[in-house]
């Protein structure tokens, strides 16, 4: 069987040490040197490292969505449960197996190459969980352009079109299928690795293949990523960012700074002079070292 696709998300990647909780809020640098919040997130882990519990909010304090972990006796993680802004939860079991698990309106199937890496994650249906899911910045401004406001239903209908004549034209039959049964095919992701297991290229297809995106990354001697770029599917490059991080006793960042150039694109043109800054600060308490 190949490795645990939820391993990622159960685990303290990039973290070093007992960690007990960390919290961390991200704002975004104006050009005058202000501070506008962006977002904040707070993470709990028990003694063995594995993730417990998460919660997100906008820059306003507000809840953005909240996600709490449980595991079994194997110590596999067997059930999710979120929360919603509007105070609202429901729990997700996570399958046993590697290879597929379900989650309230999609289902998500995983690849695995040799060495039992992911390569491929495919992701069936509309109505994921909050945050769940990273979409592409402009998949969303693409579509209202086309067709401008208009109801879920029918936006549902719109991209399982897209799709279908996506998978059709690559003859891509079975993943029609699992549309037809589970819900449209809304995105792929493929991943290539180092001889270290980074991942230094990660494409995304999004529905069969309609949109796609590519993100390159490159890494420091610590294992962190010290700088990205994205294209979109024309293969033109969308935007680089590049971190700089200090650190705490443990080895852990405490700041990140992350510039990306260009900030914005409009209508196509992107103003190649214009950074964007977001500077992430993070509170770490640990474990049996006095500072819980």
């Amino acid at each position: 069987m190949g490795a645990d696709p939820h391993r990622a998300m159960t685990e303290t990647p990039g973290l070093t040490g007992p960690v007990r909780t960390v919290t961390g809020r991200t704002v975004t640098l104006e050009s005058n040197g202000d501070e506008t919040p962006s977002h904040s997130t707070t993470e709990e882990f028990d003694d063995r490292g594995r993730l417990i519990r998460q919660t997100s909010f906008h820059g306003d304090g507000g809840l953005w969505y909240g996600t709490t972990l449980r595991y079994d006796a194997d110590g596999r993680l067997c059930e999710r449960t979120y929360q919603n802004a509007d105070g609202s939860t429901h729990v997700v079991s996570v399958a046993s197996t590697a290879s597929e698990s379900s989650e309230p309106g999609n289902r998500v199937f995983y690849s695995h190459d040799e060495a039992g890496r992911i390569i491929g994650i495919a992701r069936y249906g509309f109505d994921d969980p909050p945050g769940s899911i990273e979409y592409a910045p402009t998949l969303a401004g693409r579509i209202a352009r086309r067709l401008g406001p208009v109801p879920l239903w029918l936006m549902k209908m719109y991209m399982f079109w897209l799709t279908a004549r996506a998978l059709i034209r690559r003859r891509q039959f079975q993943r029609l299928w699992r549309s037809m049964i589970y819900g449209t095919l809304f995105s792929e992701e493929f991943r290539a690795y180092d001889d270290q297991d980074q991942v230094i290229e990660e494409r995304t297809a999004f529905l069969g293949g309609a949109l796609e995106t590519r993100t390159t990354r490159a890494y420091d001697e610590r294992g962190l990523v010290a700088e990205s770029a994205s294209y979109n599917e024309r293969g033109m490059l969308e935007h680089r960012a590049r971190y700089e991080r200090t650190f705490d006793a443990h080895g852990n960042w405490i700041e990140e700074r992350c510039v990306r150039w260009p900030r914005g694109c409009s209508g196509g043109v992107c103003d190649s002079e214009s950074e964007g800054t977001s500077v992430t600060s993070r509170h770490i308490t640990y474990y049996n070292d006095g500072s819980s």
